[in-house]
C-alpha cells in the first residue's frame, strides 16, 4: 500500500501511524478489563505487546502514552519487553524499562527478558537488562538459565558479557545440574566451550546424571571440544551414574575418531560398551571389519 512513498523512514512512519490508529479504533471498542490489562481495554494492550515484539517505537510510546499498561500480558505471559527483547529493539526495551516495566516478568513457559535477549544473540539488549537487576539464576520451564541458554545456541558475544559481569563459568541449572560448558558441548558449540574453559570452567563438572562435557562431546563424534576438554584435564575415564565412559558412548554410536583421539589420550581398553553390547570393547571399534560397535543401545540417548 505504501510502495509509492521511496523513502524507507517515511513508510515506516506513516505504517506507525496508521498501527496507532486502527488500535485506537479497536479500543474504543473494547470493553476495558482492569484486572488482566490497563483500563485502555484488552487491545491497547495486545497492541502494544505486538508493537514491542515488532519494533514499532512510536506505537510504543503513543499507547504507554495514553495510559496503556507497560506491563500488560498476552494470555501466555507475554510482555511488550519480552518480545522487544527477543527481536533485539534497544530502544524499546530502554524506553520500556525506564517507565516501570518488570525487567525480571516471565511468561507462561518460564521465559524472560533476559533470556530472551541472551538466546538470540542480543547482547547489548542484554547488558541493559542486566543493568536494571535481570536476574541470571531464573530458569524456563525446560531447565535453562539465561546463561546456559547462551551456550547451548553459540551465542558467543553474549557467553562473553555474562562472564565479563563476573557470572560463575560453572553456573549450574538447579533443575538438571548441567553447567554452560555441558550444554555447550552438548550442541557442538566447541567456541564456547574454549572460551569458557578460559574462564575456568570446570572440565570435569557432571549434571544429574553424572554426565560431563567430554561424554557429550564424545557421543556427538566432535573432536574439537573433546581435545580442548582433554588439554584442560578432563578424566577421559569418568563414569556417569550409569557407569557409562566417554569411550563407551563413542564406541556404542560409531565414532571411530572419536574412540581413536579417547584411546590414544588415555582411556581404558578394557571398558565395554554398555546395554547389550558386553563384547564391544574400545579397542573393537578401530577394527578394520565394520568399524564401529554393531547392536542394539539400551539408553538410546544421552539424557
Amino acid at each position: 500500500m505504501l510502495h509509492f512513498v521511496k523513502s524507507k523512514a517515511i513508510r515506516a512512519m506513516i505504517g506507525s501511524v496508521l498501527f496507532v490508529v486502527v488500535t485506537l479504533l479497536l479500543t474504543i471498542l473494547a470493553v476495558p478489563d482492569n484486572s488482566a490489562h490497563s483500563g485502555f481495554g484488552f487491545y491497547g494492550s495486545r497492541a502494544l505487546i505486538v508493537a514491542g515484539a515488532e519494533g514499532h517505537f512510536f506505537t510504543v510510546r503513543v499507547l504507554s502514552t495514553l495510559g496503556v499498561g507497560i506491563n500488560s500480558r498476552t494470555d501466555k505471559g507475554r510482555t511488550a519487553l519480552l518480545g522487544a527483547s527477543e527481536g533485539g529493539w534497544l530502544d524499546i526495551v530502554q524506553y520500556l524499562l525506564a517507565r516501570g516495566a518488570d525487567v525480571n516478568s516471565a511468561d507462561r513457559d518460564g521465559y524472560t527478558a533476559l533470556m530472551a535477549a541472551a538466546f538470540n544473540g542480543h547482547a547489548p539488549v542484554v547488558r541493559l537488562l542486566l543493568d536494571y537487576g535481570a536476574l541470571t539464576h531464573l530458569e524456563n520451564r525446560h531447565g535453562e538459565s539465561a546463561f546456559t541458554g547462551a551456550c547451548y545456541r553459540g551465542r558467543v558475544d553474549v557467553v562473553k558479557l555474562f562472564l565479563h559481569n563476573k557470572l560463575n563459568p560453572d553456573d549450574t541449572n538447579i533443575s538438571t545440574g548441567s553447567t554452560g560448558l555441558e550444554e555447550a558441548a552438548q550442541a557442538f558449540q566447541s567456541r564456547i566451550v574454549s572460551l569458557l574453559l578460559d574462564a575456568g570452567a570446570n572440565p570435569n563438572a557432571k549434571n544429574n546424571s553424572g554426565i560431563t562435557a567430554l561424554m557429550w562431546a564424545a557421543f556427538n563424534g566432535d573432536l574439537d571440544s573433546a581435545g580442548l576438554l582433554l588439554d584442560r584435564g578432563a578424566d577421559v575415564n569418568d563414569r556417569d551414574n550409569d557407569d557409562r565412559t566417554a569411550l563407551m558412548w563413542a564406541c556404542a554410536y560409531g565414532r571411530t575418531e572419536m574412540a581413536r583421539l579417547l584411546l590414544a589420550r588415555g582411556a581404558d581398553v578394557e571398558q565395554l560398551c554398555f546395554g547389550e553390547m558386553s563384547g564391544c570393547r574400545g579397542l573393537e571399534v578401530l577394527s578394520p571389519v565394520g568399524g564401529r560397535c554393531d547392536g542394539p543401545v539400551e539408553a538410546g540417548a544421552l539424557k
